[in-house]
């Protein structure tokens, strides 16, 4: 099954391919090749699936929402998440929709801004760019190279300016104008404990969640597996063959 997703990450208008569910096969395969990789790795290796070559210069909104979508088709629509209580350290399940994590871009986003006699250009930024950014030695200074990296060129009165020129308004109008053309590139969502109200910011990994449940569906197929290859002597091919429902008939009757 394939579903397809509209995307304002990179403009207006603009649209993401159908996402095919993961087949059983393709679930094996993930886990086998991420075992050892890091998270962006393996964020990178799902994406290969639908975006096959550059994967690590797809901006991070659209990256997200490949993710979010083949998380969707393959594993369903609601993504359990837990949270800390920030105020009464309560630990809380957060069932996510994934729908509600959607969020377009303005139609008016563009990566230009002009401000006074300031031209500033900016693009989205992208895994690539984390990946430089996580080999600074501190926050700050990979702050700052993001900031730079989503800077395409900037001048005022017509003379170059490097990013690290810009006055603090121009590099805040900046930012914002980054933010609007990739909103999903960074995803908060606002949970409400239930027992002292605050409300706690949860950052929101579509990436981890995915590769977790990508982990926890191959280890439920390989025991199938080999329930099956005991009961019946079935070879993997046979049994990932079945259908999900086949699969579940003939494991109750193993019984």
């Amino acid at each position: 099954m394939a579903q397809g997703i509209p995307s304002g990450a990179s403009g207006p208008g603009s649209t993401i391919r159908a996402v095919a569910q993961l087949s059983p096969d393709r679930i094996l395969a993930l886990h086998d090749a991420g075992a050892g990789l890091d998270g962006t790795e393996r964020v990178l290796l799902a994406l290969s699936i639908h975006q096959p070559g550059g994967e690590a210069n797809v901006p991070l909104g659209i990256r997200d929402r490949i993710l979010l979508d083949m998380y969707r088709v393959t594993f369903g629509s609601v993504i359990d998440a837990v949270a800390t209580c920030s105020a009464c350290a309560l630990q809380m399940d957060v069932p996510l929709d994934a729908a509600t994590l959607v969020v377009e871009a303005k139609p008016d986003a563009s990566p230009q801004i002009l401000v006074d006699d300031w031209s500033i250009l900016v693009r989205p930024l992208d895994t690539a760019d984390l990946i430089r950014a996580a080999l600074c030695q501190d926050r700050t200074a990979a702050a700052l190279t993001l900031a730079h990296a989503a800077i395409v060129s900037a001048t005022c009165e017509g003379k170059a300016v490097a990013p690290d020129g810009l006055p603090p308004a121009i590099a805040r109008a900046a930012e914002e104008a980054v933010m609007a053309l990739d909103p999903m590139a960074e995803t908060v969502v606002d949970v409400a404990c239930p027992a002292c109200g605050s409300v706690t910011p949860l950052g929101f990994d579509v990436g981890a969640f995915l590769w977790r449940a990508i982990d926890q569906a191959a280890c439920g197929l390989l025991d199938d597996v080999a329930t099956l290859a005991r009961r019946y002597g079935w070879s993997e091919r046979d049994v990932l063959a079945m259908s999900p429902h086949r699969r579940l008939h003939y494991l109750a009757a193993a019984e």
